[in-house]
């Protein structure tokens, strides 16, 4: 007679089958899932894209879809384009754009783009090409505005005209963060040469560049959709025009920039290995060489070599001097 504690056999068949529903109905939900937050992010992408219309400015986003499917979402474009006819008839357009996140972290983004981009302006005669070998940024997004950007590019080139200045580096960075009501700004740039025969730059070896600065208010100015720094003041931390990692130039200070887009400010200016430096800008200016240099023989040296000098670079109205040394002007922004 059976033992009414006996167990019940095990059926691996009926168990089997049971995973293999469950698996399939994971699967099934899974995929309805990411289908869903796509469709999400394409409305969320074609919200963005008549916000911005409304403010005055077309973004265009060609063959626009979603995929990544199914561990990623990501926004692919086939050509990318913004113009914005409230600044100056301001047209940007690229190539390829495909973006990235991961289904754990949606919030941070990696993007990719093809060059060339092409920026074109009414007031500009000539466009400018800029074209890469790599172009990717990352950002984190919020509402309203997102909380950090970076952009690295490599290989970079960017040309206008024959009698125009033409840059290339073989790295570029940039990066940007909401710092309450600020915006905090700073970026790098790896062996950058500097080539325009109209102003005689032909003798500029590769350089090392970097700034750190912080726009005051520049969240608001940034969501306000404006492309332009007028009416704003920069803390200008650090600016570095690098010889080497022991020499070259350093500024910092404040400065403002009026509703004509016009800039004002003082900038300490720090110029390690006077000797060398002079020497380079006498090779590349020899227009202005001579004056710099009197006017640095006349200053006091300091630093552990005896080869550093401190001045102050005014900057009126655009109008830019070492002293009384008039050295040009800048461009309105």
């Amino acid at each position: 007679m059976p033992s009414d504690n006996a167990k019940t056999p095990y059926n691996a068949k009926r168990r089997i089958q049971f995973l293999c529903f469950f698996s399939i109905f994971l699967i099934v939900a899974a995929t309805a899932c990411w289908f869903f937050v796509a469709g999400k992010i394409d409305s969320a992408a074609a919200n963005l894209i008549k916000l911005q219309a409304a403010k005055g400015s077309i973004v265009e986003c060609d063959n626009r879809n979603v995929r990544g499917y199914p561990f990623r979402f990501g926004v692919f474009c086939d050509k990318v384009s913004y113009s914005d006819d409230n600044n100056d008839a301001f047209l940007v357009k690229a190539g390829a754009f495909r973006s990235a996140a991961q289904f754990y972290n949606p919030r941070k983004i990696i993007g990719e783009l093809d060059g060339p981009l092409i920026i074109e302006q009414a007031s500009v005669p000539q466009d400018i090409k800029v074209s890469w070998s790599s172009m990717r940024s990352s950002f984190v997004a919020a509402n309203p505005l997102p909380q950090r950007v970076s952009v690295v590019g490599k290989d970079v080139l960017v040309e206008q005209s024959a009698d125009a200045p033409r840059i290339t580096a073989a790295g570029l960075e940039g990066h940007m963060r909401v710092n309450g009501e600020n915006l905090d700004l700073a970026g790098r740039g790896q062996e950058v040469s500097v080539k325009n025969t109209l102003a005689q730059i032909e003798n500029l070896p590769p350089l090392g560049l970097d700034f750190d600065a912080t726009v005051k208010d520049g969240a608001a100015l940034l969501a306000s959709n404006r492309l332009q720094l007028r009416g704003a003041d920069i803390d200008v931390r650090r600016v570095g025009i690098l010889l080497s990692d022991d020499q070259g130039i350093l500024l910092s200070g404040p400065l403002s920039v009026d509703e004509a887009g016009l800039v004002s400010g003082k900038l300490d200016v720090r110029i390690i290995d006077v000797d060398a430096v002079f020497d380079l800008i006498g090779k590349s200016l020899p227009n202005i060489a001579p004056m710099l240099s009197a006017f640095a023989a006349g200053q006091p040296r300091s630093g552990e070599k005896n080869d550093e000098v401190e001045m102050t670079l005014t900057i009126n109205k655009s109008q830019i001097s070492l002293g009384i040394i008039p050295l040009g002007k800048l461009q309105p922004l």
